[in-house]
């Protein structure tokens, strides 16, 4: 039970522990931290902490380095997906949220139609335009309009230049 307990329900505070030592300076980098937390918790050395979560440590580590992210708008134009591989008939829609809120969504252009598609882009529109903190979802929407989250991708506009490459173990 206490494994369950500190990995499905408080992984923000093993990441906020893990931030406080190491702005307190007890560790060099928070994920240096959180392996003595989970280590103390007696939880996996992860403890279910998922990767926007592990991402946001070394977003921390760079403040603590004396270098804030950049909060200007970035205009999002597009998101491509490998390796898509729809069995299904459901369609494809990206949605991204800020501050708790739908900004812009969009479907793929390659729509799967009953063929397995290696890869599916998505366009937004010109006025897709965000800032800070995001979360993108990658949901499927069945004919009965019944909507399945297949993946989420959480991270700060701030620490993203020119573009994003998120691999497998990144995603949430």
């Amino acid at each position: 039970a206490r494994c369950f307990l500190a990995t499905s329900r408080y992984t923000r505070s093993i990441i906020f522990l893990s931030c406080l030592l190491a702005f307190r300076g007890f560790h060099d980098h928070p994920v240096d931290a959180l392996h003595e937390v989970c280590a103390n918790l007696g939880v996996g050395e992860l403890a279910g902490t998922l990767p926007s979560q592990r991402r946001y440590l070394t977003y921390f580590h760079q403040c603590l380095q004396g270098s804030p992210p950049l909060c200007a708008d970035r205009r999002l134009l597009s998101a491509k997906m490998n390796g898509v591989d729809w069995t299904d008939d459901a369609r494809s829609v990206l949605e991204v949220w800020q501050q708790g809120r739908l900004v812009s969504s969009s479907s793929p252009t390659h729509q799967p139609g009953g063929m397995a598609e290696s890869c599916e882009v998505f366009r937004f529109s010109a006025d897709a335009v965000v800032c800070k903190d995001i979360l993108i979802r990658l949901r499927r929407v069945a004919a009965d309009g019944r909507k399945d989250t297949q993946l989420r991708l959480a991270f700060h506009t701030g620490f993203v230049f020119d573009s994003m490459v998120a691999g497998k173990r990144e995603l949430d």
